[in-house]
């Protein structure tokens, strides 16, 4: 994530609260799934500070099915017609279904084992998600979302359009948020933090 990311992620959380404060820590780790388990890679915290939020408008519901959505595989400006799975190392047979058609290639690790997944998405210019997700959206106005449930969305939908990558499976990811309900919570989040930080920044050394 740059620096022009990182502000324009914190341009966005304090357009949407003013009083907010925040503490952003990245963080180099090996992955511990995935194709990528075992290798290092950057990926950040952050400790936020927001005043009470009731989040119930059409907005707040927009990017709650957005996100929702997006991991049914839905997306913006194309739409999937074809998923097809095969094993690891197997002999991978990509069909060519006309110019607007885009394949996607991508590796998974289930416990069943690791496996390519070859998509097809018909590059349409229809907003199939945000469309869809607007619709439903409409329904919901006025009635009150969960906040972990509100804030987790936020999250995604405003760092997946920061990102900009277009992918919507970039968005289905999402990101995990946690509530601190009480100042004791937050001394204890700060502290492990902090020692986390130690431990991966100091080496071991002899007494």
């Amino acid at each position: 994530m740059t620096f022009r990311s990182r502000l324009n992620a914190g341009s966005a959380i304090w357009r949407q609260w003013p009083t907010a404060a925040a503490i952003w820590k990245k963080e180099f780790e090996p992955r511990k799934s995935g194709v990528n388990k075992g290798k290092t890679a950057p990926h950040y915290h952050m400790l936020l500070w927001i005043p009470v939020w009731v989040a119930q408008g059409k907005e707040d519901w927009l990017r709650h099915w957005k996100l929702k959505l997006a991991r049914n595989h839905m997306a913006d400006g194309r739409n999937l017609i074809s998923t097809w799975r095969f094993e690891a190392g197997a002999e991978v047979k990509i069909e060519d279904m006309g110019p607007d058609v885009k394949v996607v290639r991508r590796q998974i690790v289930v416990r069943k084992g690791t496996f390519e997944i070859v998509e097809y998405w018909k590059m349409d210019g229809i907003n199939h998600l945000t469309n869809a997700a607007s619709k439903v959206a409409e329904s919901f106005a006025g009635v009150i979302l969960g906040p972990k449930e509100a804030i987790q969305s936020w999250f995604a939908v405003n760092w997946y359009e920061v990102v900009g990558s277009g992918e919507s499976r970039h968005l289905a990811a999402g990101m995990g948020v946690e509530a601190v309900k009480s100042a004791r919570g937050c001394i204890t989040t700060l502290l492990n933090t902090w020692l986390r930080w130690r431990t991966i920044r100091q080496p071991n050394t002899r007494a």
